[in-house]
């Protein structure tokens, strides 16, 4: 099983931020509040935060009702718009030549 990603294994990486004054103050002040590095306070809120973003891009929560009419518009999807089909197709030519 692996270990999640706030755990303390080997650290080969390096993270390099810029920061204002006022939020390297703000960090500096909670991560002293926990008694932690300022380190390791804002690599273990950033991978939380991380793991969050992530876990909403999974989780797909909706009412049977409203699981059904997802589920129907997959089924069924619109017809092409060709006014659309053109933009997108000119706008990939353009960004591709």
């Amino acid at each position: 099983m692996s270990e999640p990603a706030h755990a303390k294994p080997g650290k080969e990486g390096r993270l390099n931020v810029r920061a204002s004054q006022r939020q390297l103050d703000l960090l500096r002040q909670a991560a002293e509040a926990q008694g932690r590095s300022l380190s390791d306070f804002v690599l273990t809120a950033a991978t939380e935060r991380a793991e969050e973003v992530l876990v909403e891009r999974r989780l797909f929560v909706a009412s049977s009702e409203a699981w059904d009419a997802f589920m129907e518009a997959l089924d069924d999807p619109p017809k092409p718009v060709p006014a659309l089909v053109r933009l997108l197709r000119d706008h990939d030519r353009d960004v591709h030549e």
